[in-house]
């Protein structure tokens, strides 16, 4: 549910919180709320700028960037899908999970002890097959659906939405890894289905993960 924004004049100190009403005397209501955040300007919330991949499969690596994750893990979690992350390190800026077995595709957000804020939410898909060593993938921009990516047999199959815009911002499924310094990269689009209109494939080379980010790119 959305609402429009209104002001309305309060006193400086009040109360936040969550309400349930079944509009009967006689009837119990119940609702379930999860991803809770609350951000005071004098305490800010956890918050997720950037995660490496939003797609994994079981036992790969998630590096997540943000800030106000405290400076260690203690009781805090990340949470998948409202399923508990495997947490390899901690600090206030930066956490590296794995995912678990048994995960499921879901929202991700990461929850910060003892009052169990939760930060912005991430959407994440747990794919079934694990890419080559070095290789992540994630969505860039607005695309709409969720891609993903998995590798066999020598081959890469890469899903994407969006519309790997020409312009200033872009919105595509991206398989990449990280480069420095001078170097090649070719590849062969052996098929495409369900490309329309101004849609394609091809190999890009990019400065960051903003949507606006400059880059270079080939097409099919």
């Amino acid at each position: 549910m959305s609402l429009g924004t209104q002001t309305i004049s309060m006193a400086q100190s009040v109360y936040v919180g969550l309400g349930v009403s079944s509009d009967s005397s006689t009837v119990l209501a119940t609702a379930v709320f999860d991803n809770v955040s609350v951000n005071f300007a004098s305490a800010p919330g956890p918050v997720i700028t950037n995660v490496s991949a939003d797609t994994g499969s079981i036992g790969s690596q998630v590096i997540i960037t943000g800030s106000g994750f405290g400076a260690s893990a203690g009781a805090s979690a990340v949470m998948l899908n409202n399923s508990p992350m495997t947490i390899n390190s901690w600090s206030d800026t930066s956490i590296v999970v794995t995912v678990p077995p048994g995960a499921t595709s879901g929202v991700l957000s990461v929850s910060v002890a003892p009052s169990m804020n939760n930060s912005n939410i991430v959407n994440f898909i747990v794919t079934s097959q694990l890419l080559p060593g070095g290789w992540l993938n994630r969505d860039i921009g607005l695309v709409g659906l969720n891609g993903g990516a998995t590798f066999s047999n020598g081959a890469f199959t890469v899903t994407g939405a969006g519309q790997w815009a020409y312009s200033t911002v872009d919105s595509f499924h991206f398989v990449y890894q990280p480069w420095s310094g001078d170097g090649a990269m070719m590849a062969r689009v052996v098929s495409t289905s369900g490309i329309v209109n101004n849609g394609s494939a091809g190999v890009m080379i990019r400065e960051t993960m903003d949507p606006a980010s400059v880059n270079a790119k080939t097409a099919d």
